[in-house]
C-alpha cells in the first residue's frame, strides 16, 4: 500500500541559515580556487627552470595543483545544486510564513467582527435601519465639496457631497479593513512564491546531472585531452595512484 510522502518545511530562520552556510561555503571555495590558479600560473611558469635544477617533485606539484583546481571547482558545482535547493526550501518555508501570518490577521479581524456586529446591531435598533459592516468603510476623510447645500454637513450621503479633487483618501480605513487587505496581501504573496515553486519543479531535470568531466573523476586509463595534460607533468606512480583513489571513491 502506498503512502503519501510527507515533505517537512523549513522554518524561515532555519531555511535562510542553511542557504547562508551553502553561500559563505561557496565564498570559501571560489577564494581557495582562485589561490590555485594563481599558484599554478606561478608554478607553471617555473616548471622548466625547477626541472633543470634537478627538482623531481616539480612535475608532480603542478599535476597536483590542477587536480586541485579540477576538485575545488567540482565542489563548487555541487555547492550550486545544494544553493538551487536551499534557495526553493526558502521560497516554501516564506509562503507558510505568509500563510501563517494571514491567518493570525484573520482570527484577529474574526474578533474585532464580532465585537463590532454587537454595536452595529444596538446601532440598528436605534435608527430602525438594519446597518451592516459596510457603513464602517463609508466615514468621510479629509476635504469634501458640498453639491447642492452651502456647507457640508456630517449627516449628509455621498449623494449629496462630494470629495475635493485634492483629497486622495476620502475614505477612512477602518481597523478591520485594514487586517482584511494585510491578509489578502500576504496570502497573495504566498501565491506568487507558491506558483514559482511550482514552475520550478516543471523546469527542473528529471535525470541525475552527470558528474563533473575532470581528470579527478575519471578512473581507469583515459586518453581525454584533460587527463594528457594532467600525465605530461606526473610521474606513472603517481598518475596510478590517483586513478587508483578516484575509483575507491566512486565505488
Amino acid at each position: 500500500m502506498f503512502q503519501n510522502a510527507k515533505t517537512d518545511v523549513l522554518t524561515l530562520a532555519q531555511a535562510n541559515a542553511a542557504l547562508d552556510d551553502i553561500e559563505v561555503r561557496q565564498a570559501q571555495l571560489a577564494a581557495a580556487a582562485a589561490k590555485g590558479m594563481t599558484d599554478l600560473a606561478a608554478a607553471e611558469a617555473n616548471l622548466g627552470e625547477r626541472v633543470l635544477a634537478g627538482d623531481d617533485d616539480a612535475c608532480a606539484g603542478v599535476a597536483t595543483l590542477r587536480l586541485k583546481i579540477d576538485g575545488l571547482n567540482a565542489a563548487l558545482s555541487v555547492l550550486e545544486k545544494r544553493r538551487t535547493v536551499a534557495q526553493l526550501d526558502c521560497g516554501r518555508s516564506q509562503a507558510v510564513d505568509f500563510r501563517r501570518q494571514a491567518a493570525r490577521l484573520r482570527d484577529e479581524l474574526g474578533e474585532l467582527e464580532g465585537k463590532t456586529a454587537k454595536v452595529l446591531t444596538v446601532l440598528s435598533k436605534l435608527e430602525n435601519v438594519q446597518f451592516d459592516a459596510c457603513i464602517l468603510a463609508s466615514q468621510r476623510s479629509g476635504a469634501w465639496m458640498p453639491r447642492a447645500s452651502v456647507n457640508v454637513e456630517p449627516w449628509q450621503s455621498t449623494l449629496e457631497c462630494a470629495s475635493d479633487p485634492g483629497n486622495h483618501q476620502p475614505f477612512a480605513i477602518p481597523r478591520s479593513r485594514q487586517l482584511r487587505n494585510q491578509a489578502e496581501a500576504l496570502d497573495g504573496q504566498a501565491r506568487d512564491i507558491e506558483q514559482e515553486l511550482l514552475r520550478a519543479a516543471y523546469q527542473a531535470p528529471a535525470t541525475t546531472p552527470a558528474a563533473p568531466d575532470t581528470p579527478a573523476t575519471h578512473t581507469g586509463p583515459c586518453f581525454c585531452e584533460s587527463c594528457k595534460r594532467a600525465r605530461q607533468n606526473v610521474s606513472g606512480d603517481v598518475w596510478a595512484a590517483a586513478v587508483a583513489g578516484g575509483a575507491d571513491a566512486g565505488a
